[in-house]
């Protein structure tokens, strides 16, 4: 499972010119797969913000509906125009519903994926992809500022297509996807050594910790006090992180929580019983059991302990080897 977070911030510069903030994110996720974006509206675009917001509602979702399609499909070009036409076909309706020019509409885009560990990341223009898998963040993907320094790449680009940046790796140690925009970038990424801040994990650890609202107003407090002072651009982040829990956090749950984790229906009248058979099956099992062993221990017909242990193995908190189960030590629900 995926945590996802982030926030997007007026630049004092936009503030002070009652510009409205063109930087905008989204998140979507079905039962498989978990999508995040952010778009940057060009500041000389007057309805750059619009555009940005149709840009990262519109790939969200493709993604979403076509994971599969997308990460199988060997052809990259023809995968990118694919993309690229849904985009600039969304934007030249959204052009014609505003009654003006696909380059008022002008952003960036940057967009990660993800589906059972496998990642598909999309990037064009100037913002940063970083992730982390060992404590510590790494950029994945730099910025693309062309020539010169305060330059970059939008969608409605001339040469878009030529510049759209689409990677596809498995990454199973990967904890956690960054997408920042150049605003953000200013603060927490280093062009000079292509590095970005550790500050970005700090953020995301907080949706291991505290509620979705909690932490969208700390990381949006944190922005407005601290990162959008030292720029007078729009900042924003957008995040994925992966939630474990581990057996003592299990342990830890109230008794209602477990209940909803194991599938037990509360008010049941085996509730009780079955409740207290998962917790004498995760404590014995402990170590390496056979199907046998448990079903002695709890004193239930090995056909019935099955299905015990198909819901402990379906929720991550048993593993098995070929004919034995054990407690899986760091399991993610």
């Amino acid at each position: 499972m995926w945590l996802m977070n982030g926030t997007a911030i007026q630049g004092r510069g936009h503030i002070s010119e009652g510009t409205p903030c063109q930087d905008k994110i989204a998140s979507k996720c079905n039962d498989t797969t978990y999508v995040i974006a952010l778009a940057d509206g060009a500041g000389s675009a007057a309805l750059s913000h619009i555009g940005a917001e149709k840009c990262v509602d519109i790939i969200t979702q493709y993604f979403l509906d076509n994971f599969e399609d997308c990460y199988t499909n060997e052809d990259d070009n023809s995968l990118t125009k694919s993309i690229y036409e849904k985009l600039i076909d969304n934007l030249n309706q959204l052009a014609f519903e505003n009654h003006c020019s696909i380059k008022e509409l002008a952003c960036t885009l940057l967009c990660v994926a993800e589906n059972n560990s496998r990642f598909i990341t999309f990037h064009l223009g100037d913002g940063i992809i970083a992730f982390c898998d060992d404590d510590s963040v790494k950029v994945y993907s730099s910025p693309d500022n062309g020539e010169f320094a305060n330059v970059t790449y939008f969608v409605t680009s001339s040469n878009a297509l030529s510049k759209i940046r689409i990677r596809k790796a498995e990454l199973p140690d990967v904890t956690a996807f960054y997408l920042m925009s150049d605003g953000a970038g200013t603060s927490l990424y280093s062009s000079q050594r292509n590095a970005a801040s550790n500050a970005l994990k700090m953020m995301s650890d907080l949706s291991l910790m505290y509620s979705e609202d909690d932490v969208r107003d700390e990381i949006t407090n944190f922005f407005t006090s601290s990162i959008g002072t030292r720029t007078l651009d729009d900042c924003s982040v957008v995040y994925m992180v992966k939630h474990k829990r581990t057996i003592d956090t299990f342990c830890q749950m109230s008794y209602y929580e477990q209940l909803n984790l194991l599938g037990i229906k509360r008010g049941s009248s085996h509730e009780r019983r079955r409740y207290r058979r998962f917790c004498d099956m995760i404590k014995f099992c402990e170590v390496e059991r056979s199907l046998i062993d448990i079903s002695k221990k709890i004193e239930v017909k090995p056909k019935y302990v099955k299905k015990y242990i198909t819901n402990l193995l379906t929720v991550g908190i048993l593993k098995n080897t070929r004919a034995n189960y054990y407690v899986n030590s760091n399991f993610t629900i």
